[in-house]
């Protein structure tokens, strides 16, 4: 400090001039601009212009500027001396001596700053003199060249700054960004966002998001700067937990105008991977995923997300849709619609590697109620062009696997007859593939519709067309399978579709593992004119592949656990094995007896996780007929395996029907209920069962019916249950819960609803049919089947039939309890052999 006592900060100069000042005037000005640096708040510059009139006056302010810089704690009050210097005469700054290069520096920006890009110059020349490589000399240059000079002057002159804890410099560089923004060198703008000086600083990133918008719009008078959006996008994305939800929303905006979805997927990039690693999501997450769905706030929930998607998808804001579909995953993964509209948006984005991940979640089944929230898949490349009028994304080819030197030939056969309305979404679903070796053949039974319309129309794209009279599908079908050279197969129906992406992924599914894989098969999306209904898609054990798995026609078949037809495809060397043909004889379940031939021959399937195909559901279809195609599946079924239950089941049932029947020189007679909901209460019934009561006593048997469960005494030894097709289940479980003898169901409604009489055929221990023809229907692993016993939809007004009915019951019943406690019947060796038809053999039917 000066020995003087502090003047004011700008007292009155005694001699303006310089001249001729009294002793100790030097000092006292030596004190004034320390009094000026120190003072708090700093004064105004120009108070200081009074005593700079001189070169010992400056000689006076380079002292105490040296004195500052010696005895202050830190340089900010000879930074303040100095900046209020430069601002007066920036050539007399840069001409002293002692100004350290950095302080030169800050004077430089702070005239930089206020408008004089010539006083910056001048002094950030004699700060280079002394310093060449000072880093905040070539900071300070970095502004003036990014306001005044070249923009790579700018970003070189950056290289070299590596920012602070302290946030030093950080004004400068955001400096350098707006001016380079404001300019239009986006480029630059980005190098240096890139570059080391903003590395690690959200805030700089902050300000070139902001200043980045507004330079992009400007650019759109003229050529969209797209190269600087991406940066913005970028940058908003690793700012997405900070960033006010209504910037996010804006650059959402402007990426979609662009049509830029992949700058929507690089905004919602870092939402998803909070969502995959944080639970439950953070606060913000709402609000970010709102803004960038571009719609109101919404439930963080996958419900909410599909809903919002689904409406983008229908108005045709694909990428937004996607966005939507993606985060929905994350939220509920478990659900197979989810899962699908994620990866079917993915594929379409040309993203494969995603939208593998979300189909190999896709398992089991779903029915109407989940699958409405499916969209169509569409083309993104071509506007949102549904399937299969559009190919998709070349880019989710698959790669080749290792060691593959082509993609296997496929053969895909569609067999058709006036199937005018749906055949060419068929034939587009197989050629827009993009599949490069395809065996395309079609078989035309003679169609008066639109099909040779159609059939010209794509001919040259098409392989094999055979139009000529057949004899059914089957025929038709076998034809094509004549001419198979692919060795991959499969046939295509000409109702239904071809997922797009199928082929690929079907084919290098088998090139991973082509000696192990027969059967390859993905999941199929059943729908109603494009309006998903039901998802199959299931995903079998090693060892599920089986006859006796196949054979649960109404259990595993009927509950989805086995691929269908259109979604699966074959090696040639599997069809030759069994024969090269399909069952002309059958109508309806020919796919099904294939299925079961493979299954005997040891046919290994391999799940492929991407949709195969879309099977359609419509009026008039073949398969509409439900019953006629169970029926004839159920007799193709008997021919390699009729279900029977377990050796121990049928250990269990038998043992029960012994207590039930006693000692045979036992001291009492059997009880047996008749149990009918429907009991008549008529004098003529009364007589019928009193008619059936007798027969039975002289047989060793009393005989009581009742209408209701609890009417069952619980010391009866058997129940005969009347069953009708649709009794439904609720009875069996009280019934169950008072009495624990044999309970036989005597079905008397053989020619309806089979599913329904199979379903009740499950609550029984003993199943008695009223035909031979409904016995296949009954089979199950928990009933035994007794030989048919014809219902008596009269028996009040016929008491003879109603009593030799239940004699042939009870009669079939003692049979089984004096058999030896093994299994029923089967056929040599280990094969079972198809069960045997009513009145042949003696025993139960398995």
């Amino acid at each position: 400090m000066s020995p003087e006592a502090p003047a004011p900060a700008c007292p009155p100069s005694p001699n303006p001039t310089g001249g001729g000042r009294p002793p100790g005037d030097g000092a006292r000005r030596h004190a004034i601009f320390l009094a000026f640096a120190r003072a708090t708040p700093p004064p105004p510059a120009a108070g200081l212009a009074p005593f700079l009139t001189s070169d010992a006056d400056w000689a006076s302010a380079e002292r105490a500027l040296v004195t500052l810089l010696a005895e202050e704690p830190d340089d900010a009050p000879a930074r303040r001396l100095l900046l209020a210097l430069a601002q007066l005469d920036p050539a007399r700054v840069a001409a002293l001596r002692h100004p350290p290069a950095p302080l030169l520096a800050v004077a430089a920006e702070a005239r930089l700053l206020a408008g004089d890009p010539t006083a910056a110059e001048i002094l950030l020349a004699a700060g280079r003199a002394r310093a060449p490589a000072d880093p905040g000399l070539r900071l300070r240059a970095a502004m003036l060249a990014a306001r005044f000079g070249d923009p790579a002057e700018a970003v070189a002159a950056l290289r070299s700054w590596a920012p602070s804890e302290d946030g030093e410099g950080d004004a400068a560089i955001a400096y350098t960004l707006d001016a380079l923004l404001a300019r239009g060198a986006g480029a630059a703008a980005i190098a240096v966002l890139h570059g080391p000086a903003a590395r690690g600083r959200p805030g700089l990133r902050r300000r070139f998001v902001e200043a980045g918008l507004d330079a992009f719009r400007r650019s759109l008078n003229d050529a969209p700067d797209l190269v600087l959006l991406e940066a913005i996008a970028s940058a908003a994305a690793d700012l997405a937990a900070t960033l006010p939800p209504a910037l996010l929303a804006e650059i959402a905006r402007l990426a979609e105008s662009m049509d830029r979805g992949d700058l929507l997927d690089r905004l919602a990039a870092p939402l998803v991977e909070v969502l995959d690693a944080t639970d439950p999501p953070p606060p913000w997450l709402a609000a970010a995923a709102a803004a960038l769905t571009g719609g109101e706030p919404l439930p963080l929930d996958g419900a909410a997300l599909t809903q919002r998607g689904l409406a983008l998808h229908a108005a045709g804001r694909l990428a937004r849709a996607g966005l939507c579909f993606a985060l929905a995953l994350r939220l509920a993964p478990d659900d197979p619609a989810i899962r699908l509209n994620a990866g079917f948006a993915a594929a379409a984005a040309g993203r494969r590697e995603e939208a593998v991940a979300a189909f190999a979640g896709v398992a089991g089944t779903a029915e109407e109620g989940r699958m409405r929230r499916l969209a169509w898949p569409v083309a993104a490349r071509t506007g949102g062009i549904p399937w299969p009028y559009a190919p998709p994304d070349p880019t989710v080819v698959p790669p080749l696997p290792p060691g593959a030197a082509e993609w296997p030939l496929v053969t895909i056969i569609t067999p058709t007859l006036n199937a005018g309305r749906w055949l060419e979404e068929a034939i587009l679903s197989v050629l827009h593939q993009g599949y490069p070796r395809l065996q395309y053949v079609i078989v035309d039974g003679g169609s008066t519709d639109a099909t040779p319309a159609i059939l010209a129309r794509h001919r040259a794209a098409i392989d094999t067309v055979i139009v000529e009279p057949d004899n059914g599908q089957a025929e038709a079908l076998n034809k094509g399978l004549a001419r198979v050279r692919g060795e991959l197969v499969g046939w295509l129906n000409a109702d239904d579709m071809l997922a797009p992406g199928a082929l690929h992924a079907a084919a290098a599914a088998w090139l991973a593992e082509p000696e192990t894989a027969d059967i390859l098969h993905g999941p199929c999306i059943v729908h109603r004119d494009r309006a998903p209904t039901a998802l199959q898609a299931p995903r079998l054990a090693p060892g599920e592949f089986t006859v006796e798995a196949l054979s649960d026609v109404f259990g595993r078949w009927m509950d989805g656990a086995f691929f269908l037809q259109p979604e699966a495809l074959f090696t040639r060397r599997l069809l030759e094995a069994l024969g090269g043909r399909v069952d002309e004889g059958l109508h309806y379940a020919f796919d099904y007896a294939f299925w079961l031939a493979a299954a005997r021959h040891g046919a290994r399937p391999r799940r492929v996780d991407w949709p195969i195909a879309f099977y359609r559901l419509r009026q008039g279809q073949k398969t509409g007929n439900r019953t006629a195609s169970v029926m004839e599946q159920l007799t193709v079924r008997d021919r390699w395996m009729r279900p029977a239950p377990s050796p121990e089941r049928h250990r269990t049932i038998v043992a029960r029907l012994r207590a039930a029947f006693g000692d045979p020189a036992g001291a009492g007679p059997t009880r047996l209920v008749l149990f009918d909901p429907r009991l008549p209460r008529t004098p003529a019934a009364t007589r019928a069962l009193a008619h059936a009561s007798a027969t039975l006593e002289a047989a060793g048997v009393t005989l009581q019916a009742v209408h209701a469960a609890d009417l069952v005494p619980p010391e009866a030894d058997i129940v005969l249950r009347v069953l009708r097709a649709h009794d439904g289940p609720d009875w069996a479980a009280p019934l169950r819960g008072r009495f624990h003898g044999p309970l036989a169901g005597w079905f008397v409604e053989p020619d309806r609803d089979p599913f329904a009489n199979a379903a009740l055929a499950k609550l029984v221990d003993l199943a008695v049919p009223a035909s031979a023809e409904a016995a296949p229907v009954l089979a199950n692993d928990l009933a035994v089947l007794l030989p048919p016993s014809p219902a008596v939809p009269g028996w009040p007004e016929a008491p003879g039939s109603l009593a030799a009915a239940l004699a042939a019951i009870v009669g079939s019943m003692r049979a089984l309890a004096g058999e030896p406690a093994g299994p029923c019947r089967s056929g040599p060796g280990d094969t079972p052999r198809p069960a045997e038809v009513a009145g042949e053999g003696t025993g139960p039917i398995c």
